[in-house]
């Protein structure tokens, strides 16, 4: 829902924050009534531009942020607010002059045993199925047709999209004497701290015998799968179709491209980079950067 508000309160929204690095005068507190897109403005909407180059000519916009070296043409009637990170800025600004608020509701299509317990201002979506000694936080919210299996935690202000199944079995087996897969149960179960993200349809299987756990502000795209024991740490990044093996950990900071896969039982250290498409099968150290299949370290 488009939300409209002053030039005057967003300037003082980004000073509060800390934002604003350049900002000229103005004569009018010009009203912004929503968001366009740089490559298709809208006459007063706020808009983000990334580099130097733009058709100014086709610039409508009545709030452009951008970096500390535009240089706009004189003609071009747009305000424009030059900052280090427009993309960042542009991102807090979005998340607070945009308004989605939702009233929170469980549909009476979910189901949710009666052993679950389920925190203050929960949204779950329609025909969700929630087993028994599930526990949800505050304002977290479940989109339809999740599964959340038993034993599965799920900390405060999470957002779970639509068809995930989250805690269940992993793929374990081994082989008797027969060469006859023998399955090996699952017991654990699934940890996920505050301020997680997990994209539709994604897998995350719960613990051999402790939990497979996820850090909290971990963002996790659409279509990954992370097997049993896993343990993700703080503000790690996964791309869409993502595979992460069993017993694999990956510290803090570390971003993971789209169709990575990595094997089990690794250990990725903090602020790596999992190049597009890497197939990882040994342990990357803290703040490298490695590509290719099999991946290699762009730094050694």
């Amino acid at each position: 829902m488009e939300h409209a508000f002053r030039l005057s309160e967003l300037i003082h929204y980004l000073q509060r924050e800390q934002f604003l690095v350049q900002v000229s005068e103005y004569d009018q507190d010009i009203t912004i009534k929503g968001f366009s897109s740089i490559t298709n403005t809208r006459p007063g909407t706020l808009t983000w531009l990334r580099g130097n180059q733009t058709n100014w000519e086709k610039l409508k916009a009545s709030v452009v942020i951008c970096p500390l070296d535009s240089q706009p043409p004189q003609h071009v009637d747009s305000f424009f607010i030059k900052t280090e990170n427009p993309r960042l800025v542009f991102a807090a600004i979005l998340n607070r002059f945009h308004d989605d608020s939702y009233s929170p509701k469980i549909d009476k299509t979910a189901f949710i045993h009666e052993t679950c317990e389920i925190g203050e201002n929960v949204s779950i979506g329609p025909y969700v199925v929630i087993d028994e000694n599930v526990k949800i936080g505050n304002g977290t919210i479940i989109h339809s047709h999740v599964k959340l299996h038993a034993n599965t935690t799920i900390k405060e202000n999470c957002i779970i999209h639509s068809g995930c199944v989250i805690g269940s079995d992993g793929f374990g087996y081994e082989r008797d004497s027969h060469q006859t897969p023998l399955k090996i149960k699952h017991i654990g179960g699934v940890r996920i701290h505050r301020n997680v993200e997990i994209g539709s349809n994604s897998c995350i299987d719960r613990g051999t015998l402790a939990d497979t756990i996820i850090g909290e502000n971990t963002k996790i795209s659409n279509s990954c799968n992370l097997s049993h024991n896993v343990i993700l740490g703080r503000n790690i990044m996964i791309a869409a179709n993502a595979c992460v093996n069993g017993s694999t950990q990956i510290d803090d900071n570390v971003w993971i491209s789209p169709g990575a896969v990595l094997n089990n039982g690794l250990v990725i250290g903090k602020d790596c980079v999992i190049g597009l498409g890497a197939v990882v099968i040994k342990d990357v150290k803290e703040s490298d950067v490695v590509a290719g299949v099999p991946a290699q370290s762009l730094k050694r």
